[in-house]
């Protein structure tokens, strides 16, 4: 339910689901929502897991603190609670790797399934009607969309928010599931902490169940710091990959038209700029080749390889 008004009444969510909603819909998606599914119950089981984690460290210490706490020796019923503690956690710890190593192959068997068909569904939509021709001269052209097919898919689809896809993502590292892992967890430990937490005097005044609120207080403004610092982030990023991408793009130009090029063909201010910096090699490189393939389009064969390019 969530999912859907959020995909009906936010902007993110109608191009998301513009992008990649028949994936999700009709019977192929059988395939899919059984793997959501499952990473769901992962992640169930991922916050259990450490309900129950916190429940044996405390046995496990309580143990130990009343094995030495009888002034006679050691109480035999603490030890044996002790060794029981260590038994659950051995089962506990069992439990956790099996639970990640599944939770790592579902989650990129996910991954790799959604990226092959978006991958295919959009590289279709750029070839049809030579797409890839004619979005070159609409008013605002993608900048390369080779690039968003190959690279942003891959990011897309793993979801992370920090790049492309590893062997190593699970559910906890995407933003869906990390949310989802975030909120069961709060709703999970705030009885604990509840319970844990006591009162606090500060200045006269004394504030019942102070370590609660100070946790309160603290995850709020950390969050507030976050989005402040990490909001402009996003338009940097975006900067990054353009750069790079323009960069990548003039030197696999420079690589296409070498057959073309004579000797020494490309100037000394390009090949400066390729040590300075992606943007200007870029701009310069594309300048170059530019003036190369302009040549050979107008000039005959036996005079082509005499022309400098300068």
């Amino acid at each position: 339910m969530v999912l859907a008004l959020l995909a009906r009444f936010t902007t993110w969510g109608r191009q998301f689901w513009r992008i990649t909603g028949d994936y999700f819909t009709g019977r192929q998606s059988i395939p899919a929502w059984a793997l959501l599914s499952v990473l769901l119950l992962s992640v169930m089981i991922d916050v259990r897991l450490g309900v129950l984690f916190s429940y044996q460290i405390n046995d496990q210490f309580s143990a130990l603190e009343g094995a030495f706490d009888d002034e006679r020796g050691a109480n035999q019923s603490a030890i044996e609670g002790f060794w029981a503690a260590m038994v659950v956690y051995v089962g506990l710890a069992v439990t956790d790797i099996i639970r990640n190593l599944l939770d790592v192959y579902l989650m990129q068997r996910f991954i790799i399934r959604w990226r092959v068909w978006l991958t295919q569904r959009l590289t279709r939509d750029w070839l049809d009607g030579d797409a890839y021709y004619r979005g070159r001269f609409v008013e605002h052209p993608i900048d390369n969309p080779d690039q968003r097919i190959q690279q942003d898919i891959d990011a897309f689809t793993t979801g992370t928010g920090e790049g492309t896809n590893t062997p190593s993502v699970g559910t906890s590292q995407t933003l869906v599931f990390g949310t989802v892992f975030a909120i069961v967890n709060v709703v999970s430990f705030t009885p604990i902490l509840w319970g844990l937490a006591g009162p606090l005097t500060v200045f006269g005044v004394t504030v019942p169940k102070a370590l609660f609120w100070m946790a309160l207080v603290y995850v709020f403004f950390t969050t507030v710091v976050a989005f402040w610092i990490g909001r402009p982030l996003i338009r940097l990023s975006f900067r990054n990959e353009l750069t790079n991408a323009a960069f990548r793009y003039g030197l696999v130009r420079l690589r296409d038209a070498a057959e073309q090029l004579p000797g020494g063909g490309i100037d000394l201010g390009t090949r400066a700029a390729v040590v300075r910096g992606p943007v200007h090699a870029a701009n310069l490189v594309r300048d170059d080749v530019g003036k190369v393939q302009a040549y050979h389009a107008v000039k005959p064969p036996s005079t082509r390889s005499s022309w400098p390019v300068t």
